[in-house]
């Protein structure tokens, strides 16, 4: 009988271990999948934060948000440092020439942001009011920032990409601070700098715009634009690419398939960017201002 009882009692000791690690193994899968469907999307829409290292010359400006009762500071659109007092942005984000604006480069915005510290600029933007035919606003610094310079194409470069055939399997970044997700129909802005990149994703070009669509069969998951990504930067290439092929011009009511930015290798660009500092042509050096 002794004998008997004590070899279940030893089996009972050492069972009782392994079931509580199945058991606490088993909570802690079903936590993780949990996790993974209730958390947040990252943004812009299905991309990921940038960090304090990647794209630290793109930043959020915010406007006067006084009209509002309790509200100091409302946060508008993106943009991206091309000079060193100069930024792009895309014309639909500025009022009128000569704006205030307050801007931060932070890859994390604060959630009540101060006037001192913030970055002052103002704001400009180009002739045409048509957003069609040159989305282009640019923003002024009151000194220079300490940033490195986004460079922009030559005239006519995704013309030619497309012709050799290019520009349809190109690698695109997009960065910004705008919405990570739709829900309900209400767009959801984290605090973040974040940035998503496509491959071959080509839709459509004409004179002054570039459409790209976010195919889920190409890119295994799409990576849209929403709500204050305009006027943030369209960059040839990944994660670590400086030149800026485009401005975000516009997407779709539901952030996630299309893409469409304001082409930066126009005469019309380059003309109106020039005003204010001088543009980084890549392979060709800087246009001055005149």
């Amino acid at each position: 009988m002794s004998q008997l009882s004590a070899a279940p009692a030893t089996v009972g000791r050492s069972s009782r271990p392994r079931i509580i690690m199945v058991l606490a193994t088993l909570a802690s899968l079903v936590l993780t999948a949990l996790a993974s469907i209730f958390a947040p999307a990252q943004a812009v829409t299905n991309g990921q934060p940038t960090g304090e290292q990647l794209f630290t010359n793109v930043g959020l400006f915010y406007v006067d948000g006084s009209s509002d009762p309790g509200v100091q500071l409302r946060p508008r659109c993106s943009l991206s440092v091309y000079a060193y007092k100069a930024a792009a942005t895309a014309n639909h984000c500025v009022d009128f020439n000569g704006q205030d604006v307050w801007v931060t480069f932070d890859a994390t915005r604060s959630e009540t942001p101060q006037v001192k510290d913030l970055l002052h600029g103002v704001a400009y933007e180009s002739d045409s009011r048509n957003y069609l035919q040159g989305d282009y606003g640019a923003i002024v610094f009151d000194a220079p920032v300490d940033r490195p310079i986004m460079h922009f194409p030559h005239v006519g470069q995704l013309d030619h990409m497309f012709e050799d055939g290019t520009l349809q399997t190109a690698t695109i970044t997009v960065v910004g601070y705008g919405a990570v997700d739709v829900v309900k129909g209400t767009r959801v802005r984290d605090l973040n700098r974040n940035y998503g990149t496509t491959v071959g994703n080509f839709q459509a070009i004409n004179e002054f715009r570039l459409t790209l669509t976010q195919n889920e069969q190409k890119t295994g998951t799409p990576v849209g634009v929403c709500s204050g990504d305009s006027g943030g930067p369209e960059v040839l290439g990944g994660a670590t690419g400086h030149i800026q092929i485009g401005i975000v011009s516009t997407g779709d009511q539901n952030c996630g398939n299309t893409n469409v930015m304001a082409r930066l290798d126009t005469h019309e660009a380059l003309t109106f960017y020039s005003q204010f500092g001088p543009v980084w042509v890549h392979g060709h050096g800087p246009v001055m201002p005149h």
